[in-house]
């Protein structure tokens, strides 16, 4: 009976020593540059989840090697759920696939906390260009072999995994050329230095709409809220389809407690009408799912995906 009464005693007092959470200021670690798609997010989530916590919530841009350096941050802060990882689609879906050895390991380092959000990837082109079509593009490609040029904000990006996948089926090669930031490849697209991207609707959208890019089809299974007159990528004949999300990730050995007080915190911030509209008007869906749910789609589009990596031959030294 003694032993019973101090067991209870001692869950007891583990579940109140979280109860507070957070008790000082939390760090969002984005795996993107600023004024990228997950960094817009982030920092509407950060507002929010702010004002519930009564906390101030602070969002440190770490990119870089496809989202590597912030995830290697984030496995080794402590675990105790005040740094926390915004991750992009390829740290969750494709850097296992793209890189021979990784500084960390995803299921073992990190824990999953929420999927936030979903987005498609836009495929635009300069709007002098004489491409109208994807068509135009895989033609171009064939008449003239490696001379068409794509841009990325990074090796192992999703705009780096689709082309190659777009290139893989339609059986041409374009030219890869990565940038530090998906800003500054964006800077060189509206320059004509490179033939197209598959960039986050959210980042280049304001560009197609002031008529300095021109849309050619969207990554999505249907056309996009944003704009339903660009057709998807699959109706154009190329069965690809990306509707990549950001999610939040805790080091390993976090407190059960605080993952799930975050995970349910972050699930009501994302149902505030107010969340919804801002992440819309940045191209981007609120589409939460709670840990577990998270954790299994991770593993499951992560191995859909590694599939067609290794066909497409694409790697990252």
């Amino acid at each position: 009976m003694r032993f019973l009464t101090t067991a209870v005693l001692a869950i007891g007092l583990s579940s109140g020593v979280h109860a507070d959470f957070p008790s000082k200021p939390v760090k969002i670690v984005v795996s993107s540059a600023p004024g990228s798609s997950p960094d817009l997010t982030a920092r509407v989530l950060a507002q929010q989840l702010s004002a519930q916590w009564k906390q101030p919530v602070v969002v440190e841009d770490v990119p870089g090697a496809g989202g590597n350096l912030a995830a290697e941050k984030v496995a080794k802060s402590p675990p105790d759920g005040y740094t926390v990882l915004f991750s992009s689609a390829a740290v969750l879906y494709f850097n296992k696939a793209l890189y021979p050895k990784l500084s960390y390991d995803l299921e073992k380092d990190l824990v999953a906390v929420s999927r936030v959000s979903k987005t498609p990837n836009l495929l635009v082109v300069p709007a002098n260009s004489t491409y109208k079509s994807i068509h135009d593009l895989v033609q171009a490609a064939k008449a003239k072999p490696g001379d068409i040029r794509f841009g990325s904000g990074g090796s192992g990006s999703s705009m780096h995994v689709i082309a190659e996948v777009l290139s893989q089926q339609a059986k041409v090669k374009f030219e890869h050329i990565p940038y530090k930031s998906s800003t500054q490849m964006v800077q060189e697209l509206l320059a004509g230095q490179i033939d197209f991207t598959f960039q986050n609707i959210a980042v280049v959208m304001p560009f197609v709409k002031a008529g300095k890019l021109r849309a050619l089809a969207v990554t999505s299974d249907k056309r996009f809220f944003l704009d339903p007159a660009i057709p998807t990528v699959k109706e154009s004949g190329w069965p690809i389809v990306w509707e990549g999300g950001s999610g939040l990730m805790l080091p390993a050995g976090t407190p059960t407690a605080v993952v799930n007080k975050m995970a349910l915190d972050v699930e009501f911030a994302l149902s505030k009408s107010e969340v919804k509209l801002a992440l819309q008007q940045n191209g981007v869906e609120a589409a939460p799912l709670k840990t577990t749910e998270f954790s299994q789609s991770v593993r499951e589009i992560s191995a859909q995906w590694a599939g067609v990596i290794r066909n497409s031959g694409a790697k990252v030294d």
